[in-house]
């Protein structure tokens, strides 16, 4: 996202009194990242063997086994399917990578980077942005009509540093541009790991993305301030901080464009932080100043929301067949933890927001990880939206995760 643009905003928000979901307090100015600098594609091949980090929740036994949820939620029809991928030259890329694979100037490609793995980013100037896709430099889409499949990156921050004091190793796993506004940037199967975002769309057209798994994510999931047109997500698991973020962005969305959410699982892992971590970033602001701030303080454990977005965000959304897991009050407080069309200011204009078969499930999990009985904090959910609470929103979520990933192949 554009942190200046942002920062600015957010300064005179603030301090107005303003109360708009998603408020970051006074996080440090990150600066744009710079131009992306070209480098040779990477020849290094050869086989991989990839370890994933084990996620556990503690919680307490207890004497009454209640049985294990059904499977997961299942995603509909696939939007732009794999059939309808370009007739074109596929780049095949395999092995460890030490330098950023930056192909731009180049369409209707098709990338499989199945096998190829970054395990540097982003505390490694080589690869502090791993993947860079048609961006001409300066942040210029320069290619339209790429898909890019199967790549892996396991970032290196340090999950034990406070969440900001990562700031300045910021970015996203991956930024995907398009120049086009009829065409379309499209992620199947990638993985990324431990980087401050997942992905970053920019430019026009649409943006899919689809079987991505994002894990450890200390900030947002998905990043779309710089892409104009509509965005899908399909048959996701995500575990970050933030999971959509569409706000003063370089380039405003469409009347028209819209985001459609099928069968995404999605935890807003909290993180570790503290509310003085550094002396520009400051982990708590607006009404999470009481109690939100108070946990951060005492447990070090640094929590967001669903959705960070404004007026200036895609005025339609449709979700689908997903489950949010949320464990603790956001440390902003309750309104941010708002939804579209409920509580939280979204788009503008002919504003839309459409759910079915979405499930909120809170677990309200203490320091120790096990389930209090705490009652769902947020506003009142909207339309579509069901609440589950306790340990059962724990059962859900875990056999969901652990079905996913047993479908995709993890």
């Amino acid at each position: 996202m554009n942190r200046r643009r942002f920062l600015t905003g957010l300064a005179a928000t603030l301090a107005g009194g303003a109360g708009l979901a998603g408020a970051t307090g006074r996080p440090r100015a990150t600066p744009s990242p710079p131009p992306p600098t070209t480098a040779a594609r990477p020849t290094t091949t050869g086989s991989t063997t990839t370890t994933t980090r084990a996620t556990t929740t503690t919680r307490a036994t207890t004497t009454s086994a209640r049985p294990r949820p059904a499977a997961r939620p299942m995603p509909g029809p696939e939007p732009f399917p794999d059939v309808r991928y370009p007739p074109a030259t596929t780049v095949t890329l395999r092995g460890i990578q030490a330098t950023q694979y930056e192909p731009d100037g180049v369409s209707d490609r098709v990338f499989d980077l199945t096998g190829a793995m970054w395990r540097t980013s982003p505390t490694d100037p080589a690869v502090k942005w791993p993947i860079v896709i048609g961006d001409g430099g300066s942040d210029t889409p320069n290619a339209h009509n790429t898909i890019l499949k199967g790549a892996r990156i396991d970032g290196n921050l340090d999950l034990d540093q406070d969440r900001g004091d990562n700031y300045d190793r910021y970015h996203s796993g991956i930024e995907h541009s398009c120049d086009s506004p009829s065409g379309y940037s499209v992620a199947d199967g990638v993985r990324v790991d431990n980087m401050m975002d997942g992905y970053r769309l920019k430019g026009q057209g649409d943006g899919y993305l689809k079987r991505c798994w994002f894990s450890d994510i200390s900030d947002d999931a998905l990043e779309l301030e710089d892409l104009s047109g509509n965005v899908f997500v399909y048959d996701c698991l995500w575990e970050c901080v933030t999971a959509f973020s569409d706000r003063d962005g370089s380039v405003a969305p469409l009347p028209t464009s819209r985001l459609e959410v099928d069968g995404l699982l999605c935890w807003i892992k909290p993180r570790k932080d503290s509310i003085d971590s550094s002396d520009e970033f400051q982990g708590c602001s607006g009404d999470g100043a009481g109690e939100g701030c108070q946990e951060l303080a005492d447990s070090g454990r640094f929590s967001f929301a669903i959705w960070k977005g404004g007026a200036e965000s895609r005025p339609t959304i449709v979700v689908r067949n997903s489950w949010f897991r949320i464990d603790r009050l956001s440390s902003y407080g309750a309104s941010s933890m708002a939804w579209p069309g409920a509580g939280l200011t979204w788009g503008s204009g002919a504003t839309s927001y459409r759910y079915r078969n979405v499930k909120v499930l809170w677990t309200g999990l203490d320091l120790a990880g096990n389930p209090t009985g705490a009652p769902y904090p947020g506003p009142p959910l909207p339309a579509g939206v069901e609440l589950v609470t306790g340990p059962d929103a724990l059962d859900l979520w875990e056999a969901a995760a652990a079905a996913w990933k047993t479908d995709h192949g993890y």
